[in-house]
């Protein structure tokens, strides 16, 4: 798995599921599972770390998007989220 922020008309997280071939990625099997639409308002704070447990469920952090309130608000920004390599949750 992989996650990073892509940046369009506004920036937004993706986890993405890929299968390594040595040091390259095997382009043909890039799948994204789960995608963070809340639009980020700034280019800091985006990304955040990535935990795959053995049981198959994964922790994102997702920065605060550049705003210390955030995190206190019900949005998704500057939370941890948990879940299933599916992309349920």
């Amino acid at each position: 798995f992989i996650y990073y922020t892509k940046k369009s008309n506004s920036s937004y997280n993706t986890l993405a599921k890929v299968i390594f071939r040595g040091d390259s990625i095997v382009h043909e099997t890039f799948e994204e599972v789960f995608k963070i639409d809340s639009d980020l308002p700034t280019g800091m704070h985006n990304g955040g770390g990535i935990v795959v447990t053995k049981a198959g469920t994964i922790y994102l952090g997702v920065g605060d998007g550049g705003d210390y309130l955030r995190p206190i608000s019900p949005n998704i920004l500057g939370k941890i989220l948990r879940i299933n390599k599916d992309g349920s949750i």
